[in-house]
């Protein structure tokens, strides 16, 4: 566990005002057809359905998912929706990706598929002060972060490790208690994340722009986001009430 001394210096340095130090860039690579997006789409499917049996390809995810697979393979063709208007527009390949959707629309279940399909694309990772790094990162759960620094984790890397998925952004209590002191975890990680112009992963119930975002993680957050990240939608019925089975 670690010692009171560890968790203080955690938090202030993720409190304390710096300067952005890092910069993401990729290497564009291929437009790719429709049909040369076939086999990777096929793929893309394929892992969805090890995850679960009836993961399925519809109207309400196919734009995002199509697009999640071009940000992996650096496709400069990958679209995206701008969160105040709902247009779809040209979509950043050094940004991060938020998926939005209401409880049961496979918000999480995408960021996983995402990093198991990107971790896949050797080539067409990254590079981050100077230094080249393939896709790859772990998603965690917004609550069980919390529960980590609680327990005493030390979660200093968590601010500025090039690439992070935060999972149910939003489901987390706001206010995570160490020590008897409490402090807004997530919005500290948010903000040094942003500052360190990192790379981040993230599905939330929350719209991008919404009242609630803005007001469990503040103005400053919510303004960042919309230089840290593509955003995306899914739509639709809560998928775990769905009786029948993919086709």
């Amino acid at each position: 566990m670690a010692n009171p001394e560890s968790i203080g210096s955690i938090l202030s340095g993720m409190q304390m005002t710096r300067p952005r130090t890092g910069f993401v860039s990729r290497t564009e690579g291929e437009v790719m057809s429709r049909e040369q997006l076939l086999p990777y789409w096929d793929f893309f499917v394929s892992l969805g359905r090890l995850r679960t049996p009836n993961f399925k390809c519809d109207n309400d995810n196919a734009f995002t998912f199509s697009n999640l697979i071009r940000w992996a393979l650096a496709d400069p063709s990958c679209k995206a929706i701008d969160p105040e208007t709902g247009e779809v527009v040209d979509a950043a390949l050094n940004k991060g990706i938020y998926i939005c959707g209401k409880t049961g629309t496979g918000k999480s279940l995408a960021l996983d598929l995402l990093r198991d399909f990107a971790c896949r694309c050797r080539g067409h990772g990254c590079v981050f002060n100077g230094n080249y790094e393939n896709l790859g990162w772990q998603n965690y759960r917004a609550d069980d972060i919390v529960d980590r620094f609680c327990e005493g984790e030390s979660l200093r890397w968590m601010k500025k490790a090039t690439m992070l998925g935060i999972q149910d952004l939003g489901s987390e209590p706001t206010e995570a208690i160490y020590m008897g002191n409490r402090h807004e975890l997530l919005r500290l990680i948010l903000e040094s994340r942003a500052d360190y112009s990192t790379m981040t992963f993230v599905s939330s119930n929350f719209p991008m722009l919404s009242t609630e975002l803005r007001q469990k993680y503040g103005d400053r957050v919510q303004s960042r986001c919309r230089e840290m990240f593509n955003y995306y939608v899914l739509g639709g019925e809560d998928r775990r009430c769905r009786k029948q089975t993919d086709t």
